[in-house]
């Protein structure tokens, strides 16, 4: 059972040996073990057919048996598999049931990563809603017991899913957090790792040491080389994405302004229907110069103005009207200063405050204050 995790080749010959000698003194137990363990095998070689294969018949065993705990594993370990072979739909119900019987069998120390599965499976579905219901309460658990492993999948979750939903905010807030506790992993792997080290004199303590951080230095030069290439690809699909979409944005602005002149000499009164149209396309013209030039470092120290709150929570507040309308809510806009920053961010910061306060608002008529 402490080798089924094992990826060497060597293992199999054991497993299948203990597995017929299980099978021949018909020792059910024991059997739900080797094939929980050459499922894993499998798994860690990626045949997830023939590891799923091995997991149904633990699972089984686990059914006749009415081993509670061996079930949890068992339905979890079918889901990792389906999800695996993108079998979405049959992996959620693998999911769910693990997580049930861990609640109803009072399993609490597993069950964070029970619900980051179902979180997970939601999210590849495209279900985002009820991925963020499961994902905050795992999320929730996850911190009270202070599981750096599961806190790294929360929050790269969290990414994904603000990303999905376009929501830059919360995705910068969980793009840090999952590095800041990537890092403290691999500070805590290699600490644990110093610990197990027996060392005789202090030359030997000083050598396993040096050993270990270099590692761990070579651990946060790969971390930190994927985190420059992910930022190269975000600066590279932000120009190419706001260079697309300018030529389309002008022929839309080209074409209403014609159609302004044409329709001057007819009766009906088209003035605010095209205005309307005119000005939010220049609002999202806008917005596109200023996605392209928003990753730009070089532009920092010139992008600084002053910049009056009233005027640009009005722009936000037109650039939202239709989705305030729908909502059927209202937002209150106090006094505001006057403050020097750069106004491009000013403005998506404004934008996220104001839409997740009325998406996320439970009330029917959701009325939104914004102050100082």
């Amino acid at each position: 059972s402490q080798s089924r995790y094992a990826n060497d080749d060597s293992v199999l010959w054991f497993l299948r040996k203990a597995m017929r000698i299980s099978e021949n003194i018909k020792y059910a137990k024991g059997l739900d073990l080797k094939y929980k363990g050459l499922a894993a095998y499998y798994y860690n070689k990626n045949l997830y057919k023939r590891s799923l294969f091995y997991v149904l018949k633990g699972f089984k065993i686990s059914t006749d048996l009415d081993d509670k705990r061996g079930l949890c594993y068992s339905t979890a370990n079918i889901g990792d598999c389906l999800h695996k072979l993108k079998k979405y739909d049959q992996a959620l119900k693998y999911y769910k049931k693990s997580l049930y019987l861990r609640i109803s069998n009072g399993f609490e120390s597993s069950l964070s990563s029970a619900y980051i599965k179902v979180a997970y499976t939601y999210a590849d579905l495209k279900n985002y809603e009820k991925a963020i219901i499961y994902w905050k309460k795992g999320l929730k658990i996850s911190k009270r017991v202070n599981s750096i492993q599961d806190l790294i999948q929360y929050y790269k979750l969290g990414y994904k899913i603000s990303l999905a939903k376009s929501d830059s905010v919360f995705a910068l807030k969980y793009f840090r957090l999952f590095h800041k506790y990537k890092l403290l992993d691999l500070q805590e792997v290699n600490n644990a790792a110093v610990n197990q080290i027996k060392v005789k004199n202090a030359s030997d303590i000083a050598m396993a040491e040096t050993l270990i951080l270099r590692k761990k230095n070579d651990e946060i030069k790969d971390h930190l080389l994927k985190l420059e290439k992910i930022n190269s690809d975000l600066i590279q699909f932000t120009h190419i994405a706001s260079h697309d979409l300018k030529e389309p944005i002008r022929t839309v602005m080209m074409h209403l302004s014609l159609l302004q002149k044409r329709l001057q000499d007819t009766s009906y009164d088209f003035s605010d229907l095209i205005s309307t149209a005119q000005s939010s396309s220049e609002r999202l013209y806008q917005l596109i110069i200023g996605l392209s030039t928003f990753l730009d470092v070089n532009r920092v120290a010139n992008s600084m103005e002053s910049i009056d709150l009233n005027e640009l929570a009005q722009d936000v507040l037109s650039s939202l009207d239709r989705f305030i309308s729908e909502k059927n809510a209202s937002v209150v806009v106090d006094k505001l200063p006057i403050l020097y920053f750069e106004k491009m961010k000013m403005h998506i910061l404004f934008q996220n405050m104001i839409s997740n306060g009325i998406e996320f608002n439970e009330s029917t008529k959701p009325v939104i204050v914004t102050g100082k």
